[in-house]
């Protein structure tokens, strides 16, 4: 017998007869509607949601309003009503799939998705000449029938969650799902029907590419990408997808919403246009902003604002055709050179080089990388406790498995995993030394918001690194395993934390002279309140932290004295800190410069100016009254760095290529 409540119940004239699906703020049933003789679905809102007399009143004005809305690729809506406090809509049942199940790895052939993607269109484009706005537009809220026949779902329901329950959403008025969701919707701006437009630009980068363009490990992340991430190129993906199509998907993805399609009818249509002809017809406009843009603070919603605002009109489009393409329509006085039907242009992708053997099984195995991260987390964390708490290292080879090789490596839970290494270290820096414990915390707060699993785990190894001579390997061997921005940001914080610490902590290395350290530090032992001299077990004695509740005031002046100290530093050696964490970053991307060169020679070269930039990055020392390495001794472990990564990422072990693109061929049609 069936647990839930409503099962075998009677809602309004409606039988409930199983649970079809459920979320957060609904389930979804299958009923049946005796005096039709006809199945039904019925969404059932969460009672939670029932108690607001203001979301009542909204619930039931939109549905009314998403009940009249009539279009052959709408899933309709019967009835809405409210029973003893349960709020509920009835709606058409359908037998069928979503989109998301239709949307495979590799996508789906061009041609269907475009079929598709019309009628989503066309029911969408009605939607918002009603003055409705979906605002949660996803492959899994448009149902696909075994005819192929698209009908949208779920209008309206995120809309009437904005307004005066905050409590609803959960995040203070921003509602939609974040792997589709605009740039606008991301910083809680004003909402009209052109963010739909931009999610119909993300489904249509899914159903042609299988995968959507931005993806990260927390929708935070997700969202600061589309507000200020570069889309990828869909044909870069997928080399079936034409110049003149990736052109619509592109547009529809501008950062800005005065960017995107007017209507979601014009895009429907620029798409079809794009596919038969190849050319894509745009039209220029002064400051125009294109996908490469950064989307700017949209305004906040005013007071009092419509909850399905009218779509906005009249506004001028701003476009530029792709190079290549030939725009159709052009007015008096523009001159094209015409190019015969019929004429096969052969576009030649540029030569890679091979996959090994070794490679290709690394490649093929992503567990294998997964557990060399795990592990890289764990040995830095052993290796930084070891050197806060020294005593009793069996403690703390214990505790360092726990993040990596326990919560990254088996239960791949990298985030959480990455996060528990940094509060292991955070601990005794608080009890020994507040002012470093603060200046960590603040560390791990920028980690936590904008980096992801795998550039902390460059950070807490460049940590542990960055002051041994094989530091150098972090920047020019990682970049060919992993993105060259993930490990810049990784590199860069992990330089400056290292630098911090070689300066506070006696003990901790410099790499002789490649940390900037001035010849006397005595003037920062006033950063540290007490020796590092304890097992980390041992921070759980009263009298390591005795002074912060016995003489609080004592490390108030602790933190002032130390912020001083760390404040008088940077001054004094000219910020050379940065400029070497500079150095490291730079080098992350140098070193792939020449990546996709088939060249072993030309490759190794990358590598090299890599480690020329470093040699470049710590020559400032002398100038900034620190204690500066031999020139003689930069050469060398550059030398030697850059062998070491040339090797790792070339021969014997061999980096992935960049995906290689096949070669295809593009029928250019005659214009006008």
């Amino acid at each position: 017998m069936s647990s839930d409540p409503l099962i075998g119940t009677k809602l309004g004239n409606y039988d409930v007869i199983k649970l079809i699906g459920k979320g957060g703020m609904a389930g979804v049933y299958e009923a049946m509607q005796p005096s039709m003789n006809r199945a039904v679905a019925i969404k059932v809102m969460a009672q939670s949601l029932s108690v607001d007399a203001s979301f009542i009143q909204r619930f039931n004005n939109e549905a009314l309003l998403i009940a009249n809305l009539e279009h052959a690729h709408i899933l309709p809506v019967y009835d809405f009503g409210e029973q003893e406090g349960t709020l509920y809509i009835v709606m058409r049942y359908l037998d069928a799939g979503t989109l998301e199940d239709r949307i495979g790895e590799q996508g789906m052939p061009v041609k269907e998705a475009i079929t598709l993607f019309t009628q989503l269109a066309s029911a969408l484009d009605y939607a918002h000449s009603k003055g409705v706005v979906h605002r949660d537009l996803k492959p899994s809220n448009v149902l696909v029938d075994k005819q192929g026949n698209t009908f949208l779902s779920d209008f309206g329901i995120a809309k009437s969650l904005e307004g005066g329950t905050q409590n609803l959403t959960g995040t203070g008025g921003v509602v939609g799902t974040p792997t589709y969701m605009s740039p606008e919707q991301g910083l809680g701006g004003t909402v009209d029907a052109r963010s739909d437009i931009y999610a119909l630009g993300v489904i249509l980068f899914e159903m042609l590419v299988g995968e959507v363009p931005f993806t990260a490990d927390n929708p935070m992340q997700v969202m600061l990408k589309h507000i200020n991430d570069i889309p990828p190129s869909p044909s870069s993906l997928n080399p079936a997808i034409t110049r003149a199509v990736e052109s619509v998907v592109l547009k529809a993805l501008e950062k800005s919403a005065e960017n995107r399609f007017e209507t979601a009818g014009a895009m429907a249509d620029a798409l079809q246009s794009a596919s038969a002809t190849g050319t894509f017809v745009a039209a220029s406009a002064a400051g125009a902003v294109g996908p490469t843009g950064t989307m700017p603070m949209a305004a906040a919603p005013q007071p009092g604002s419509a909850t399905m605002p009218n779509p906005v009109v009249g506004r001028g489009q701003a476009e530029t055709p792709p190079p290549g393409m030939m725009p159709a329509g052009m007015t008096a006085g523009a001159t094209a050179v015409p190019m015969p039907t019929g004429v096969v242009a052969e576009v030649e992708e540029p030569p890679y080089y091979a996959i090994n053997a070794i490679s290709e099984m690394l490649v093929e195995r992503e567990w294998i990388g997964r557990w060399l991260q795990a592990v890289a987390v764990s040995a830095a964390t052993f290796l930084a406790l070891t050197r806060l708490t020294p005593l009793e290292p069996a403690q703390n080879a214990v505790l360092a498995i726990l993040p990596g090789l326990f919560a990254y490596g088996l239960l791949n839970a990298p985030i959480p995993g990455a996060l528990g290494a940094f509060a292991l270290i955070f601990l005794p820096l608080l009890a020994h030394s507040p002012t470093l414990g603060l200046v960590w915390l603040a560390g791990v707060a920028i980690a936590g918001m904008q980096m992801t699993s795998r550039e902390m785990m460059v950070f807490a190894v460049t940590l542990i690194m960055a002051g041994t001579p094989l530091g150098w390997l972090i920047p020019l061997a990682s970049p060919w395993w992993l993105k060259n921005h993930r490990v810049a940001f990784g590199v860069a914080m992990g330089v400056i934390f290292a630098g911090l610490f070689s300066l506070a902590l006696n003990g901790w290395p410099s790499g002789e002279g490649l940390l900037p350290v001035p010849g006397n530090i005595d003037r920062f032992k006033v950063v540290t309140l007490s020796s590092f001299d304890t097992s980390y077990l041992g921070l759980l004695d009263a009298k390591v932290w005795s002074t912060w509740f016995t003489h609080p005031g004592d490390i108030i002046m602790n933190v002032q004295q130390g912020v001083e100290a760390l404040g008088v530093y940077f001054v004094n050696t000219k910020g050379v800190l940065l400029i070497v964490a500079a150095a490291w970053a730079i080098a992350a991307y140098v070193s792939t410069i020449n990546r996709k060169d088939p060249s072993f020679l030309m490759r190794g070269i990358g590598v090299g100016a890599g480690a020329l930039v470093l040699m470049v990055g710590h020559i400032f020392h002398s100038w900034a009254e620190v204690i500066a390495p031999s020139l003689f001794y930069l050469i060398g472990i550059g030398i030697a760095c850059a062998v070491l990564s040339f090797l790792v990422t070339q021969w014997p072990i061999q980096a992935p290529p960049p995906p290689r693109k096949k070669p295809r061929k593009k029928k250019a049609s005659a214009a006008a």
